[in-house]
């Protein structure tokens, strides 16, 4: 199944991840036992990183201990600038042919038509004996350099799309789907992380607590639809009133903390202002009564852990319940 071209469940990633490596298996298999086709895995400056059964016989072993060998140690003429410009190049062609001359020292040297494949940061060289009359074979090395390109390409999109859903999962896995707010996995993570990043920095950090004034009547009143949509627009008016980078998350039902890095007291108490203001003026279709909530602010002592500062901000709220709600205290 894909949504937005992006596989998104993991169950259809693992069947085409298969389908595609029972593919590819089968072609690179052949290219590293082939005795006709010349292969070499090289790095952008030349050296060897990789070869095939043909590329062995061609060029002599490495010597034990010794330096990986570049391929320019085996290039007499023909095109070495060429190959050398191509391989710096990021933006080379990768469909035209050139020529090379390979001489290891011991025999004559020998001409080889070359292709050369882009491969995740590293290039992969194909090439076989010139033979300038035999076009059934040109035709056989083409063909294989199409598979090849196309099954580098493939994979390169496969992997693409598996970051994208691990990352697509990734996300759900940490979101309230209601309100498209943090959730509390998400909260529990984030905020001793932020507490040990504000001791470090010498830095301020606040945490509001939230809790909507009178929630269960307007669930008993007028239904859950109606619930959900003050919650939803709860989540709404959060956004809008907070910092990019500060962290929204939904505590649990009617329950949210606000957690702002670099908040002093004084600015955590007008982002909450605000935010009572914006609740207080809702006008929702589902819900004709009035809508309000209630506040406690903390802000880290020195010393303090997360959980304690969360522990005062909800003292902070609860004395704001019970001199009538719609307020905001600080702890």
């Amino acid at each position: 199944m894909t949504i937005e071209h992006s596989i998104h469940t993991p169950a259809a990633v693992r069947t085409l991840e298969d389908a595609f490596a029972a593919q590819a298996d089968a072609v690179f298999g052949w290219l590293a036992n082939s005795e006709a086709v010349f292969a070499l895995l090289l790095s952008p400056d030349g050296t060897i990183r990789a070869r095939n059964h043909a590329a062995r016989l061609a060029l002599p072993a490495y010597r034990a201990g010794g330096a990986v060998p570049k391929l320019w140690n085996y290039l007499v003429c023909s095109d070495t600038e060429h190959l050398r410009r191509r391989l710096s190049e990021s933006d080379s062609a990768e469909d035209a042919s050139f020529l090379l001359n390979l001489a290891d020292g011991q025999q004559s040297p020998v001409t080889w038509e070359a292709r050369l494949l882009r491969c995740d940061g590293t290039f992969l060289l194909l090439a076989t004996p010139e033979r300038r009359h035999d076009s059934l074979f040109q035709n056989e090395i083409l063909r294989l350099t199409n598979d090849l390109s196309m099954a580098i390409r493939e994979a390169a999109q496969k992997n693409r799309e598996l970051t994208n859903a691990n990352h697509t999962i990734e996300m759900l896995a940490r979101t309230d789907f209601l309100t498209g707010l943090a959730n509390r996995r998400m909260l529990d993570e984030t905020l001793p992380k932020e507490v040990a990043r504000a001791g470090r920095l010498n830095e301020s950090l606040s945490l509001i607590f939230v809790d909507v004034d009178r929630f269960k009547p307007i669930n008993d009143q007028f239904g859950h639809k109606a619930g959900d949509q003050v919650l939803a627009q709860l989540g709404t008016i959060f956004k809008s009133q907070m910092r990019s980078y500060a962290l929204a998350a939904r505590f649990g039902g009617d329950e949210f903390v606000l957690l702002l890095p670099g908040a002093a007291q004084k600015e955590a108490t007008i982002v909450a202002e605000r935010i009572r203001e914006r609740v207080a003026a809702l006008a929702l279709p589902e819900y004709p009564g009035h809508v309000s909530v209630s506040m406690g602010i903390a802000t880290l002592a020195t010393g303090e852990t997360g959980k304690e500062l969360v522990a005062r901000a909800d003292q902070a709220l609860h004395r704001a319940k019970r001199n009538g709600g719609n307020s905001v205290e600080v702890a």
